[in-house]
């Protein structure tokens, strides 16, 4: 996929991105994925910022290229919570998933 092309669609996003940290098809987002859901969501640096509790130019360095001396990697923590307020995932009896998780997750009413 193009990358640059990619980045004003949320299939940019890699469902693997979307899992729990603990589970073990869970890769991180490469930076195309980060500045995609920011983009597509309409979510500048400086709000991102403010959800994540870090500062704007921080939230630029997570989407960086890779091969940039600015590059960060997003952390898990950062990542779950701008994936959570943009309602791409939710968490239900700690189930991860597209808003759909299954019916028979313990937890459910």
């Amino acid at each position: 996929m193009n990358e640059t092309n990619s980045e004003t669609r949320l299939d940019a996003i890699r469902p693997a991105t979307l899992l729990l940290a603990t589970d073990p098809g869970y890769r991180k987002p490469h930076p195309y994925e980060v500045r995609a859901l920011l983009k597509v969501t309409n979510i500048t640096a400086s709000v991102a910022g403010k959800i994540t509790g870090r500062p704007s130019r921080t939230v630029r360095k997570w989407t960086s290229e890779t091969d940039s001396e600015n590059y960060q990697a997003i952390p898990y923590s950062a990542w779950r919570l701008l994936l959570l307020e943009t309602g791409l995932v939710t968490v239900t009896g700690g189930w991860a998933s597209l808003n759909d998780a299954p019916d028979d997750v313990e937890g459910e009413a």
